[in-house]
């Protein structure tokens, strides 16, 4: 098979492998005409189109059919006589061929990931680099083919906007179509009222400001009206939809869509494939997302679902993945571009779906959290992610561990908040006797029982099971569970770095932690790698840089009490007291449940780390 793109980059692909293209613009302007126009030539026409010059035309054409024919796929692939000259269209296909036939038979049949493709590769310039100024045919030829893809992407657009697709795919193909044709004041105001209807006022005034002034530069009464119909719509803020109600331990629905391939069909359309059933399968796995594909979700309501969308485009061995998030309401929450090379598409599309699917979870889980704060906390869901919002912004622990109580009253089965609420009780002060411990580290093993699938549930119930328990071999067991279910995931590494330190194993501690910052994606588990990190240099006497890492994690919040604990205890140490007794102030400002007696019952297998806490926070201040 022979693959010709020359719509953006030119490339050329026989039998799966990408060929070095000639360095001579008229051989491959040469070869883009013959692929493009499907008979024989005759050798006199060819050289008036591209080699009008008074020295031997006929020679520079025979030279440049000897550059390509060890580029095809086949010997027989370029069919040279003695008079014409043309290529066998056999397992030949052409991009813009592509374009032509899905034009030519109807749009309403293409699918929408196929139509995307087409859409985005019809935006990129037809033969770009390849003009010939000199040669007027030619010029005369690529810029009638420039006319007609220039055309035809915006019938594609127009079709594409004619499908229900997610506000976010509506949205990316007016942006490119404005951007092709900035004087259209109707896709100025289509898109102006889609993100009103979305929501994103801001954006919408954006959008129109700019569609004023370029639309005012060819029609100033369009423009007038643009202003009247944005100010009229701006009026009103949309309303918002419901907020999905889902299965208990559920945080939201998502639909993974299919997405647009461009490149080697043979290549990029099972690589697409193998990368949407890869995400829903990873994003699945963390067992707190009701997960989708498209096929799977048909005739459900879009509106109580977050979409995951985007599209791949492959040449030789580099893959371009564009992805994005839109929540509910079709808003982009997060949209990001991954490029990757190599030969091996099982292992490209593996590393891609972890980059990927690590985003995407932590954007959906940061995105409900922040819906939640504006909705009636009727369900346990709702109450978690109430208190996961507070966990996220303000550090304010004692509303964290009111709204998980609640949560837990309405449903002792919460696999969530039962393993959140052991790290609030310990983040208040809660924990201060034997009998306490038992109590929360009973919730933290019964949260891991409630939610075997959960990772975070596994991850954070296993840590402070660890915490409160002491059984440092049973924690662990639990958060290895959860990295052998998602081992691209940041937070069980970090786990397991905390059950590392306070087993007294501070090398491998900071192994996992380098592997959970790896991994982090603008998470905020940032403070506890740093915080952990400070406790696992401070346990093996390296006070110097558990006082950097301190200074790291206070640098990123200044509310984090684990590296407060740890800046207190290193200062004394350090022969600091001022500054440990500072420390204490702002933690006992933060936490007026702290007390000295916490060091005593906290566990660590290495020798006197206990008693190390306990002077230090006697000497500081903390009482007891």
């Amino acid at each position: 098979m022979l693959v010709l793109n020359c719509l953006g980059p030119m490339t050329l692909v026989a039998d799966g492998v990408e060929q070095p293209l000639p360095a001579s613009r008229k051989t491959r302007a040469l070869l883009a005409f013959l692929a493009l126009e499907p008979r024989r030539h005759r050798r006199e026409r060819l050289c008036e189109l591209l080699w009008d010059i008074p020295d031997d035309p006929r020679a520079a054409l025979r030279w440049s059919l000897a550059k390509l024919r060890p580029l095809l796929d086949r010997p027989d692939r370029l069919l040279a006589g003695r008079e014409d000259v043309g290529l066998d269209r056999i397992d030949l296909v052409v991009d813009v061929a592509q374009v032509r036939a899905a034009l030519a038979d109807g749009l309403d049949t293409v699918p929408a990931e196929h139509l995307e493709a087409l859409f985005i590769a019809t935006n990129q310039p037809f033969l770009a680099g390849s003009d010939l100024r000199a040669q007027p045919l030619f010029d005369g030829w690529i810029g009638a083919v420039r006319r007609e893809m220039a055309d035809a992407a915006r019938l594609l657009g127009q079709a594409l906007l004619a499908r229900p697709l997610p506000v976010a795919t509506h949205l990316a193909v007016l942006a490119r179509m404005i951007e092709a044709d900035p004087h259209d004041a109707d896709l100025h105001a289509r898109r102006i009222a889609l993100l009103t209807a979305s929501g994103d006022r801001a954006q919408a005034a954006q959008a129109s400001s700019a569609a004023q002034r370029l639309v005012g530069e060819v029609d100033p009464a369009a423009a007038a009206g643009l202003a009247t119909a944005a100010r009229s719509a701006l009026v009103t803020p949309p309303p918002r939809p419901p907020l999905a109600t889902e299965a208990s331990g559920v945080l939201a629905r998502v639909i993974v869509q299919p997405l647009a391939a461009a490149g080697n069909p043979a290549i990029a359309d099972p690589l697409a494939q193998m990368l949407q059933a890869g995400l829903a399968d990873a994003l699945a796995r963390f067992g707190n997302l009701h997960v989708a594909t498209a096929a799977d979700a048909a005739g459900a309501p879009a509106t109580t679902a977050h979409v995951v969308s985007g599209s791949l485009v492959q040449s030789g061995p580099r893959v371009r993945v564009r992805c994005r998030l839109t929540d509910p309401a079709g808003q982009i929450l997060w949209s990001e571009d991954y490029t990757r090379e190599g030969d091996d598409l099982l292992a490209l599309e593996d590393e891609l779906t972890a980059a990927i699917a690590a985003a995407l979870e932590s954007r959906i889980r940061f995105a409900r959290a922040n819906d939640a704060q504006e909705r009636p906390p009727a369900t346990a869901n709702a109450l978690f992610l109430r208190a996961l919002a507070h966990m996220m912004s303000d550090g304010d622990f004692a509303a964290v561990e009111r709204y998980l109580e609640q949560a837990l009253a309405l449903d002792p089965d919460h696999g969530l908040s039962g393993a959140y609420l052991p790290w609030a009780a310990v983040q208040t002060g809660k924990i201060v006797s034997p009998e306490s411990a038992v109590r929360y580290a009973g919730i933290a093993r019964h949260a891991i029982h409630s939610a075997p699938d959960d990772v975070m549930v596994q991850s954070v119930g296993g840590l402070f099971y660890l915490l409160l328990s002491h059984d440092f071999d049973g924690a662990l067991a639990v958060i290895e569970r959860a990295l052998t279910r998602q081992p691209h995931y940041a937070f069980p590494w970090l786990a397991r770095g905390w059950v590392r330190v306070h087993a007294g194993d501070s090398p491998g501690a900071l192994a996992d932690f380098d592997r959970a910052e790896a991994l982090s994606v603008a998470d905020p588990t940032d403070n506890g790698i740093n915080a952990g990190r400070a406790l696992a240099c401070y346990q093996v006497g390296d006070l110097d840089a558990a006082r950097a890492w301190v200074q790291r994690a206070m640098a990123r919040s200044r509310t984090s009490l684990e590296a407060m604990r740890v800046g207190i205890a290193a200062a004394f140490e350090q022969g600091r007291l001022d500054d440990a007794r500072a420390m204490a102030l702002a933690l006992l400002a933060r936490n007026p449940g702290e007390r000295a007696s916490r060091a005593r019952i906290m566990p660590f297998r290495h020798p006197g780390v206990s008693d190390r806490f306990f002077a230090a926070y006697t000497a500081a201040g903390i009482p007891d």
